[in-house]
């Protein structure tokens, strides 16, 4: 056997994993991990979101029940948004001369606190976007506050449903258009930490 197929061997890959014949849809995962977590934070993020936007537009298109959209859709979005907060407060702690990372939980709002500051720090005293999108946040975490109620339809040790019994529909095109709105948002504050992060390195090694 050649070392790539013992290798393939040892990490478990048969049918479902690995390179197939059509090389254009061959996702390049070890190069992407090998560029840093900038890179693969955009790539993570951007995927959901365009995930995300791809089950919207098929429940336009092929005018499938919203019943079967509205979980992946959701959730697509909410993931995306953990992985912006996430990558916003890896920026922060990088530009305040820590390490690069991010917490490991899954709390929104508790990303909030943390990414809040980092933004307030780059915008103007008159943006209004952070308290909209706090705002947006928190309806989000009060509904789905530990990111499982998109994912299962009963709650942790199965005592009822996963979601509010109160909430009784969600408008698909009301939840991708505010969600949409977020994610502009944050992709756009991340945009202007990223360029205050790029400045403080250039800085840095100019004068090293």
């Amino acid at each position: 056997m050649s070392q790539e197929g013992e290798s393939k061997q040892t990490l478990g890959i048969g049918e479902t994993f690995g390179p197939g014949p059509n090389r254009r849809l061959n996702a390049e995962i070890a190069s992407l991990q090998a560029r840093g977590l900038d890179e693969n934070m955009y790539r993570y993020a951007g995927g959901y979101r365009q995930a995300a936007g791809a089950v919207y537009e098929a429940s336009l298109r092929d005018r499938q029940p919203p019943e079967f959209a509205v979980w992946p859709l959701a959730f697509l979005w909410r993931h995306h948004v953990e992985l912006v907060l996430k990558w916003l407060i890896a920026s922060g702690r990088a530009l305040d001369g820590e390490e690069q990372t991010f917490p490991e939980h899954h709390g929104l709002t508790k990303l909030w606190g943390e990414a809040k500051p980092y933004l307030v720090q780059i915008s103007s005293d008159e943006d209004v976007g952070i308290a909209d999108a706090e705002a947006r946040l928190i309806e989000f975490e009060s509904i789905d506050p530990g990111a499982m109620g998109f994912r299962y339809p009963l709650a942790k040790k199965r005592q009822g449903p996963s979601l509010p019994t109160n909430l009784a529909e969600i408008n698909l095109q009301r939840l991708h258009k505010s969600m949409t709105e977020l994610a502009d948002f944050l992709d756009s504050a991340h945009t202007a930490l990223s360029v205050e992060l790029d400045a403080a390195r250039d800085a840095e090694a100019y004068y090293r």
